[in-house]
């Protein structure tokens, strides 16, 4: 599966992380890497539906764009 780099620019609000998380967590993402620096939700998914989770999370009241970029094959990981 590919994976895919939504990005998510949010207004400044208390509770919209919280909120871009629960959307994530409902819909069961694999999410392979999330970045938050204050005013954008970096993440990236793995799956076949970006657009969907795009979709949704511009439902959101604390969202004001979000844009997606089609990645390759997930890397492996390796700890050491």
């Amino acid at each position: 599966m590919k994976s895919h780099q939504v990005t998510v620019v949010l207004r400044p609000a208390p509770a919209a992380l919280a909120r871009v998380v629960s959307v994530l967590h409902a819909r069961g993402a694999d999410v392979r890497r999330l970045t938050y620096d204050g005013a954008s939700v970096v993440i990236e998914v793995v799956g076949d539906a970006p657009d969907r989770l795009a979709s949704q999370l511009g439902r959101l009241v604390e969202v004001v764009s979000v844009d997606v970029a089609t990645g390759s094959e997930p890397a492996l990981a390796v700890a050491s």
